[in-house]
């Protein structure tokens, strides 16, 4: 069997319609995508999960402000993760990090250079991760998926 080429991977993830929602990644240790006002353009596809509690007790995340992004949950072999993927060339901005419980969260959005984020969207997001990452259960191991610095 051939694994398939990054170039049928993105035609493929292209024909799924645009999901807009919140994603979340562990940053690594030594993560360069770490200043605020940062921003990148993805190489590659980029995957997260929807559900924040798979990333446990780890001590930064990212926390995705998405708009573009493709569930791939259908296609998964394991849907309970709520994978989705952002397309190479996906444009993120890190807006800040804040601290949760003494996890660092840092706030990425979704963007298009040039683009400004209003100061509404900002305090909706930044509540709705904190509620989000709150909850998490400390004691909870990271998996060994959805690690990795945004680039």
């Amino acid at each position: 069997m051939s694994t398939p080429s990054p170039g049928n991977l993105t035609a493929a993830l292209e024909k799924l319609p645009p999901l807009e929602s919140t994603a979340f990644r562990v940053s690594p240790e030594g993560a360069e995508f770490v200043r605020d006002g940062q921003m990148v353009v993805t190489a590659g596809p980029l995957s997260a999960t929807r559900d924040p509690a798979l990333l446990g007790a780890a001590p930064v995340l990212y926390a995705i402000a998405g708009r573009t992004g493709r569930d791939i949950s259908p296609f998964s072999a394991n849907r309970t993760e709520q994978e989705t993927v952002f397309l190479p060339g996906t444009v993120f901005a890190l807006w800040s990090t804040i601290d949760v419980d003494g996890r660092a969260v840092r706030l990425v959005f979704e963007t298009e250079i040039g683009q400004t984020i209003d100061g509404e969207t900002v305090e909706a997001f930044t509540a709705s991760v904190r509620a989000a990452v709150t909850s998490l259960d400390p004691a909870a191991v990271p998996p060994d998926r959805f690690i990795g610095d945004i680039a």
